[in-house]
């Protein structure tokens, strides 16, 4: 009974809404990753080296 519910909600709008939502973040995150500053890629770069003692600047 339960299978004839599920399928008689017509619910095929929620995948493609889902479809829809996926894409839209896909391309909204490779167009901020495109167009980022370069100082900040760098700093992100390093980060997992970082180790949070920074050198003196004399040296």
């Amino acid at each position: 009974m339960h299978k004839d519910v599920i399928a008689g909600a017509e619910l095929g709008y929620l995948a493609q809404l889902s479809l829809i939502l996926f894409v839209s973040a896909f391309v909204l995150i490779m167009l901020r990753a495109f167009f980022m500053n370069k100082e900040r890629t760098e700093h992100m770069k390093e980060l997992p080296l970082d180790d949070g003692q920074r050198e003196p600047s004399g040296h």
